[in-house]
């Protein structure tokens, strides 16, 4: 949602540099992470990957509308290779990631309980 917020014409306070770009490195790569560990407990294949490729489309869809729709915004190929890095640690974050403990039996996203362990490898 934060992507798509209007932009200040005149913005006051503090100016950090790097900030903007931290933002969307967080934006992106604590999404991937939850999507990529969700999928993976609901048994889906590949879910990194998947992961990877919907918030990638995401990425060029929010800098397109940024640039075209949203008020006092302007998309940025800055912003889309921070969004890039986001994915990428997400995904990282995700592959390190052991499923340890409760989930290990695995809540699936149906509800039922998942017993065999399955691959959750890209």
């Amino acid at each position: 949602m934060a992507l798509y917020l209007p932009g200040d014409p005149q913005p006051t306070g503090p100016h950090y540099p790097g900030l903007d770009k931290a933002v969307h490195v967080v934006l992106f790569a604590v999404p991937v992470l939850l999507l990529s560990r969700w999928l993976a407990l609901c048994g889906a294949a590949r879910p990194r990957a998947w992961a990877a490729g919907v918030f990638g489309v995401h990425g060029v869809v929010s800098e397109v509308l940024q640039h075209l729709v949203v008020p006092h915004r302007t998309g940025s190929l800055a912003d889309l290779a921070a969004d890039g890095i986001g994915i990428g640690l997400g995904v990282m974050l995700a592959a390190r990631w052991r499923i340890g403990g409760v989930g290990e039996a695995g809540v699936c996203c149906h509800g039922a309980v998942r017993r065999e362990p399955h691959d959750t490898g890209l």
